[in-house]
């Protein structure tokens, strides 16, 4: 994976529900992005 890759190349939107897509992974480390419409929200989790 590219280390400057441009965020804008990740971005989406789903009027459902929030759009989410990985940015970065590795054995340790997960980098996403979520990316929500107005309106919509996104409730506290756990991993």
């Amino acid at each position: 994976m590219n280390p400057f890759a441009d965020y804008r190349d990740y971005t989406g939107s789903n009027s459902d529900k929030y759009f989410k897509n990985t940015l970065f992974r590795s054995d340790a480390l997960m980098l996403g992005m979520n990316c929500l419409e107005p309106g919509q929200t996104q409730t506290a989790h756990a991993h």
